[in-house]
C-alpha cells in the first residue's frame, strides 16, 4: 500500500511540474511577444517622426521638382477602402 501511495505522490508531483514548466514558458512568451510588439511600436513611431522631419526639411515644393526630373509617374497615396463585410466572408468561404 506504501510504495504506491509514494508512487502516486510522486507521479502527482512530476505532473504538477511538469504543468508549471508549461505555464512559466507561456508567460515568458507573452511578456515577449508584448517587448516585441513594444519595440515595433517604437521603430514605426521613430520612423514617422523622421518622414515628418523630412517633410518639413523639404517642403513640397521641392519633393515635386525632385519628382518631376525621375521621369517616372507618381499617384498620390490613396487609402484603400473599406471591404465590404459580405464580400470578406464570401471571400472566407472558398
Amino acid at each position: 500500500m506504501l510504495p504506491k501511495l509514494l508512487a502516486i505522490v510522486l507521479a502527482s508531483g512530476v505532473i504538477a511540474a511538469g504543468l508549471l514548466v508549461f505555464r512559466h514558458r507561456r508567460i515568458e512568451t507573452a511578456s515577449e511577444m508584448t517587448r516585441l510588439h513594444e519595440q515595433v511600436l517604437d521603430h514605426e513611431r521613430a520612423a514617422w517622426e523622421l518622414r515628418v522631419a523630412l517633410a518639413r526639411s523639404a517642403g513640397p515644393q521641392r519633393a515635386r521638382a525632385l519628382l518631376a526630373g525621375l521621369d517616372v509617374a507618381w499617384e498620390p497615396v490613396v487609402p484603400p477602402a473599406p471591404l465590404d463585410l459580405r464580400v470578406r466572408e464570401a471571400r472566407l468561404d472558398d
